[in-house]
């Protein structure tokens, strides 16, 4: 990009809002989707979120290249080569702390097929988010950095979200609400 962007802004803050909103947004979104609904066991409803979200971002690409209405082509170069071992670092360390707790049976009961699901949903979104770049060529890359990105771009952050909304959101709020209720017992002085 030029500096100053110029005519370059909107187009610049397009890809960057794309890029922050769409992730942040949907993808973490879903992912709680199927957090919540595994304990529940709410197979319609994990579905139908699966469907919206996947078809979604595999129409999006399609509809901008039957209707092109700005083919503005964009380069952007990402150094993430230095990053690949941060990257296995990160799932081995999710998985380790998550195996601690639910594989381990000392924290919490075990069960070795959460483990497969955590697993598999941080795999599915890595392949919601990769295979429309890949298919519609939005991001060229080869066959072995997909392959890999399916197994640790996401995975790099499912176990600590499942841990988030299963252990430590649940446990705020109990000291928040406890917090409260003493606040509420607590007698008023009268002067």
């Amino acid at each position: 990009m030029p500096h100053p962007i110029g005519e370059y802004f909107w187009v610049k803050f397009g890809a960057d809002f794309m890029m922050c909103f769409s992730y942040s947004f949907f993808a973490f979104g879903w992912v709680w989707i199927m957090f919540e609904n595994y304990d529940k066991k709410n197979y319609k409803e994990m579905a139908l979120y699966t469907s919206l979200f996947f078809g979604s971002w595999m129409l999006i690409p399609l509809l901008s290249k039957l209707f092109p209405i700005n083919d503005t082509e964009v380069y952007t170069i990402r150094y993430m080569d230095t990053q690949i071992i941060a990257w296995i670092v990160n799932v081995i360390a999710g998985y380790i702390l998550f195996f601690i707790i639910y594989g381990s049976g000392k924290l919490r009961k075990r069960d070795y097929k959460l483990f497969g699901y955590v697993f598999l949903i941080g795999f599915l979104e890595s392949l919601f988010m990769v295979l429309p770049l890949y298919i519609f060529q939005i991001r060229p890359m080869g066959l072995i950095y997909f392959v890999f990105e399916l197994f640790f771009l996401f995975n790099q952050g499912t176990p600590y979200l499942y841990i988030l909304q299963k252990e430590v959101l649940p446990f705020l709020g109990k000291k928040i609400r406890s917090k409260k209720e003493k606040k509420l017992l607590v007698p008023i002085a009268r002067t």
